[in-house]
């Protein structure tokens, strides 16, 4: 709390903050002096030399895409792109995947644990992150790592799931600011039913 000391520990947590791609308030710096040391006093100094403990208590963001089954469906129509327009009944279940999405310097990266899903414009998390870089080309590039245990093509939608958790997890992550109107007309462009989701 030494007034004199603070506004430098102040730039000490946001240079590891920006290095370690973490918020500030995820970084605390446990800092000692002593006039053993000779360095009470002397502003920046003080700072640069004090005892410093560096504690990075962060964990990478996780956002899950549960699984849902249909109670009921009924096909209403087709659009001009080929999709059909359902009215449906769905149900979330306790299966679900988990997205992990952090920061990258590297451009935009996908991977997942599941080997039969896709690595291109055909995976509904990348066309997601698409959807949302058309609207802001100037956000920071992401990683995303999918951890798969919703079945591949077992109907319980965790292609769609997987998508909405993108836009949404996305969306808070760096902050976007869009209202749920907003990605909804974003999902309704990766498919019908991805604004169910």
């Amino acid at each position: 709390q030494e007034p004199r000391i603070t506004p430098h520990i102040d730039k000490m947590i946001k240079k590891v903050a920006d290095a370690l791609s973490v918020e500030p308030n995820h970084i605390s710096i446990k800092a000692t002096t002593t006039d053993g040391l000779g360095i009470t006093g002397r502003g920046e100094g003080v700072a640069a030399l004090a005892v410093a403990s560096l504690i990075a208590s962060w964990t990478i963001p996780e956002f899950s895409a549960y699984a849902k089954i249909n109670l009921g469906l009924k096909i209403t129509g087709r659009r001009n792109d080929g999709m059909h327009t359902i009215r449906t009944i769905f149900q979330e279940i306790s299966l679900k995947d988990t997205l992990r999405i952090e920061r990258s310097d590297n451009g935009f990266q996908f991977s997942c644990n599941h080997p039969d899903i896709p690595q291109d414009e055909t995976n509904l998390c990348i066309r997601a992150w698409h959807a949302i870089k058309q609207i802001d080309k100037d956000i920071q590039d992401v990683r995303i790592e999918l951890d798969k245990q919703i079945p591949v093509g077992a109907g319980l939608g965790g292609g769609s799931s997987n998508a909405a958790a993108v836009l949404t997890g996305i969306n808070e992550f760096l902050g976007l600011g869009y209202s749920n109107g907003d990605m909804e007309k974003m999902a309704v462009k990766l498919g019908a039913d991805r604004k169910s989701v």
